[in-house]
C-alpha cells in the first residue's frame, strides 16, 4: 500500500523476459537451493498437449512416474492456456521445481514403503506444489514489492475459489449467491466462468487452497515457536523427508523431528 507505482507495475509483470521452458526449469533448480534441499534429479521430459485436446486439458500437469522408474518424469504444457511468461514461470515451479516433480522424486529417494504410494494425500501434494508456486514469484527477477503483491493476489484468489467451492457443493450456492459473494471483491465479470468451472469439478480447488494454507500455517507456527533458531531450508527438508501424509500427522512429526532437534 506504500508503493504508489504497483498498479502500473502489475500490468508489466506478465512480461518477464524468459519464455523458454527448459531455461526456466534450470533457473528454478538453481534458485531453490537457498531455501530448499538441492534437487535430487534434473531428469525430465517436456511435452505439449496435442492441439485437439487443448480446450479440455489443464494448463499443465506432471505425470507421476512408475514406482520403480523414478527418473521417468514428464511435464505436459498446454500452449492454449498459458498466455504469458510469468504464468509459464510459476506453472513450471508448480509442476516441476520445487513442486510436483521435485517433491515426488525426493520422496522416492527416501525408499518409503510401497504402500505409501497407494495412499493419496492430495492436500499435501497439491498444497506443496501451490506453496512452491507461490514462493517462485521471488525468483522471477521482479521488484520485491511487486513479487509480494503477486503472492498475495494468489493467496486471495485461492481463498475465493475455495470458499465458492464450499458454498456451491456444501451450502448449495446458486449463480446469484456467487455473484453476490464476488461483487464484494469487484469481480462481477467473471462470475459465470468461475461458477461453471467449479460446478464441473466438485472440490477440486480445496486441496490447492486448504493444502497451501496448511503449509503456510505450519511454517508460521514453527517459525514463531523456534524464533531465531528457525531455518527455512531445514524446515522444508523435514517436510520432504516425512512425505505425503495428513496434516495432523505432518505437524506431529515436525514437532518431533525438527522443533525438538
Amino acid at each position: 500500500s506504500s508503493d504508489d507505482s504497483l498498479a502500473d507495475k502489475l500490468d508489466e509483470a506478465i512480461d518477464i523476459s524468459e519464455n523458454d521452458p527448459k531455461i526456466i526449469l534450470q533457473t528454478l533448480q538453481s534458485s531453490l537451493k537457498e531455501d530448499f534441499p538441492d534437487a535430487v534429479s534434473s531428469q525430465y521430459t517436456l511435452k505439449y498437449v496435442p492441439e485437439s485436446l487443448e480446450d479440455s486439458m489443464n494448463p499443465a500437469f506432471y505425470m507421476i512416474p512408475p514406482v520403480d522408474v523414478t527418473d521417468s518424469n514428464v511435464i505436459y504444457l498446454n500452449n492454449s492456456q498459458i498466455t504469458d511468461n510469468l504464468s509459464l514461470f510459476t506453472t513450471l515451479a508448480h509442476e516441476g521445481y520445487p513442486g510436483h516433480l521435485y517433491q515426488t522424486v525426493y520422496f522416492g529417494r527416501q525408499s518409503p514403503s510401497h504402500i505409501r504410494y497407494l495412499i493419496d494425500y492430495s492436500g499435501y501434494v497439491e498444497g506443496w506444489a501451490t506453496y512452491a508456486e507461490n514462493m517462485s514469484y521471488t525468483w522471477t527477477g521482479l521488484d520485491d514489492n511487486l513479487a509480494r503483491c503477486l503472492q498475495l493476489n494468489q493467496d486471495i484468489t485461492l481463498a475465493l475459489y475455495g470458499r465458492i467451492d464450499l458454498g456451491i457443493h456444501y451450502e448449495g450456492w446458486t449463480t446469484d449467491d456467487v455473484t453476490e459473494f464476488l461483487s464484494d471483491y469487484g469481480l462481477d465479470e467473471t462470475v459465470h466462468s468461475v461458477f461453471r468451472a467449479i460446478v464441473s469439478d466438485p472440490a477440486s480447488y480445496l486441496p490447492y487452497c486448504i493444502g497451501y494454507m496448511e503449509f503456510k500455517e505450519l511454517r508460521d507456527d514453527t517459525e514463531e515457536t523456534m524464533g531465531d533458531d528457525f531455518n527455512l531450508k531445514e524446515f522444508h527438508q523435514c517436510i520432504l523427508n516425512i512425505g505425503p501424509c495428513s496434516f495432523d500427522v505432518l505437524e506431529k512429526y515436525i514437532q518431533k523431528d525438527y522443533i525438538r532437534a
